[in-house]
């Protein structure tokens, strides 16, 4: 049985409990901040985990089978209203589960997920510590709370001044940016000619650190540079893949799912004027708006299957972060009787923003022409609470950490009237926010 234990803990920062558990280790941390909500965690250790490994389309499915059947069979010993804490199940998949593995990507599966042993919940200045255990035979669970109670100090503990991010401190891997060109010209091609509507291609560059990353500062300019965003981390045995993603695949809270459209970008102004001028043109300009419509098209499809009635703007507005815009197409629709989180979040994976169009035939192509394996990249991340409630989110504007090498990744939609030149460019915006980070320019 898998029992629960939530108890107030002052103010204390999440931050600070992830800073706490990377220098002491863990195999298991994961951080999460959510704009939207107010509500950070940070978690450490497992009391349950599922793992698949299979390339199935299930994959999902089965993890929330499992799920469905270990939080029908737990004991909550205390639950306030606070969202978020308790038992609350947390990790993601692969972009592509077909695509086949590559070492840098190893402790991460096609699907994992875990409940935190240790979480701390922070909203509206307060912060929850919950305490999960997975009882085995006859344990006493409040001897096993008042061990937890001991043995967690460290999480809640005062960690020190930060280590400062240096500056440059990173060499960049050689990379031949003119075979990237050459694809896009080609996809670019054969989409005129009406083998596709549109192919997201990306791109990986890697970077080489002298001294290990202090992955907890990193999340902490992210917060600064990226605050409406969902700034992430997953520590797998030591890898770390962190972000900033500004894009919500499903959301579901009580009888309702939502849904953001993000598709469509420009770079941001360097004054209030120039700024403003750009938006503009991103509003009007064809290609994008073209990019934009089949996001909108195919989630709001897959979403009728899902919901009684749907929410559709009529067109998208600007979203404005620190180096980029985006247009935006919000959604929001009531539940059918039976529908789940992770059904939907399955059926929606991935979206004309982070595949293509055809789904199946732009996978294809990214499969056999993309030099690298995207692993986690482009693959939703979230969590899921046992009243069926959560979020999943594209894992975009992210990198993974191994000790000192670093892998960022950046993609763009590829239509007809897409070029070359513009569309790397655009990779190149897309990646400022993890440079930035990183303690790059």
């Amino acid at each position: 049985m898998l029992v629960s234990h939530v108890v107030p803990a002052g103010a204390f920062s999440p931050l600070d409990s992830f800073r706490n558990a990377v220098r002491r280790n863990q195999e298991r941390i994961v951080y999460w901040s959510d704009s939207t909500s107010g509500i950070t965690l940070a978690g450490a250790g497992e009391a349950y985990s599922i793992k698949v490994e299979h390339n199935g389309p299930d994959r999902f499915a089965e993890v929330e089978e499992k799920w469905r059947a270990i939080a029908a069979n737990s004991m909550q010993s205390f639950q306030p209203e606070i969202p978020q804490t308790g038992l609350l199940l947390m990790g993601g998949g692969v972009f592509d589960p077909l695509k086949a593995r590559s070492e840098r990507w190893e402790h991460f599966a096609n699907a994992e997920f875990h409940v935190p042993q240790i979480l701390l919940t922070q909203t509206e200045g307060k912060s929850w510590l919950t305490l999960n255990y997975l009882l085995q035979g006859k344990e006493d669970f409040r001897e096993i709370t008042q061990y937890l109670m001991a043995a967690c100090e460290w999480f809640l503990a005062e960690p020190g001044k930060p280590r400062p991010i240096a500056k440059n401190s990173f060499s960049v891997e050689a990379e031949n940016p003119d075979r990237w060109l050459q694809l896009v010209d080609e996809v670019a091609q054969r989409i005129r000619e009406g083998e596709w509507k549109k192919v997201v291609l990306a791109r990986e560059l890697r970077l080489h650190s002298e001294n290990s990353i202090a992955v907890a500062e990193v999340l902490q300019r992210l917060h600064e540079d990226q605050p409406e965003s969902h700034i992430f981390a997953f520590v797998h045995q030591g890898d770390c893949l962190l972000g900033a993603s500004p894009e919500c695949l499903v959301r579901r809270e009580e009888d309702c799912f939502y849904s953001t459209c993000l598709a469509g970008s420009i770079r941001r102004g360097k004054d209030q004027p120039e700024d403003q001028m750009l938006g503009e043109e991103l509003l009007q300009d064809p290609k994008n708006q073209q990019e934009h419509r089949l996001v909108v098209q195919m989630i709001s499809d897959k979403l009728k299957k899902y919901c009684e009635a749907l929410e559709i703007p009529a067109a998208p507005f600007l979203v404005k972060l620190k180096n980029i815009q985006h247009l935006c197409t919000p959604l929001v629709g009531k539940a059918r009787p039976g529908t789940s989180l992770f059904h939907v979040a399955a059926d929606l994976h991935p979206t004309p923003a982070l595949g293509g169009f055809p789904q199946q035939a732009a996978m294809k192509k990214i499969r056999e022409e993309e030099p690298f394996d995207r692993g986690w990249y482009g693959g939703p991340l979230g969590w899921a609470d046992a009243r069926g409630n959560g979020k999943f989110i594209v894992a975009i504007r992210c990198g993974l950490i191994r000790g000192k090498e670093i892998s960022l990744f950046a993609g763009c939609g590829i239509v007809g009237d897409s070029e070359p030149l513009s569309e790397y460019e655009e990779t190149m915006l897309k990646l400022q926010p993890m440079l930035a980070a990183l303690g790059g320019n």
